[in-house]
């Protein structure tokens, strides 16, 4: 490629020659560069821990339990402050934008895990609703949910255990209606009608035959949601990202 001079506009004129380095006006310090440069990248740390803490954060996703919708080694970005940000090292929480609802993607964090795990599921069921799932399919106050992000179970549905670990106990007390309790015999894929107490969530997987959830686990506590998931930050699968 030739190269080409563009021609000045304006004669060159003399000029007198600047130092390098200006000096300071009288009685000025300089501060020195290094101390700068801790401040600087404290302040940058300071700000990416509040960033964190009370307003977004990005969670990775190392298990199957909400495919299709999130895939294993996506990463989703979740907001902190729409249902109140937690404050460190308390049980309290930061006010709320809004409560959470159902259809939402959110993170929470169960207690009696060590170490500390978080979870990603979809709410099902609010405080006062009545949930129930008939042959894989949700029931919501009587009404069949269209649940399009959903897999369904292709495996036969075995009973809940009786005892043991993710027994179905904690279901009796919430269980709808004057039916014959000694007979109740919940699957994952039949169970219910229960009614959502006050202060608690029930929770699915979109996975419904690979997911560990409510229907596990019982319902999840309000004070245990930490944030609702936006979308996919990063993904081996480029059309995935910017989506939920």
């Amino acid at each position: 490629m030739t190269g080409v001079s563009t021609p000045a506009l304006f004669p060159r004129l003399p000029c007198s020659r600047r130092a390098a380095t200006e000096e300071s006006p009288p009685g000025a310090t300089r501060r020195p560069a290094g101390r700068e440069l801790v401040r600087g990248v404290a302040a940058a740390v300071l700000l990416f821990s509040v960033l964190r803490l009370f307003v977004v954060q990005v969670y990775g996703i190392n298990s199957g339990s909400m495919q299709p919708t999130l895939g294993v080694g996506d990463y989703v970005v979740a907001s902190n402050t729409v249902f109140g940000a937690p404050i460190p090292f308390t049980s309290l929480h930061l006010p709320a934008l809004r409560q959470p609802r159902a259809g939402d993607v959110v993170v929470y964090r169960p207690a009696g895990y060590t170490p500390v795990q978080d979870h990603i599921k979809r709410i099902i069921g609010v405080p006062g609703d009545t949930v129930q799932m008939i042959r894989g399919t949700v029931f919501r106050n009587g009404r069949a949910l269209r649940e399009p992000y959903a897999r369904r179970s292709t495996k036969p549905a075995l009973p809940l255990p009786v005892q043991g670990p993710y027994n179905f106990q904690w279901q009796m007390d919430a269980l709808a209606g004057t039916g014959d309790r000694a007979a109740y015999a919940p699957t994952p894929d039949d169970w219910g009608p229960l009614v959502v107490p006050a202060g608690r969530y029930l929770m699915l997987g979109d996975d419904r035959g690979g997911s560990v959830d409510s229907r596990h686990t019982g319902f999840v506590p309000r004070g245990e949601i930490r944030g609702r998931v936006l979308a996919v930050h990063g993904s081996a699968d480029w059309s995935r990202i910017g989506r939920l």
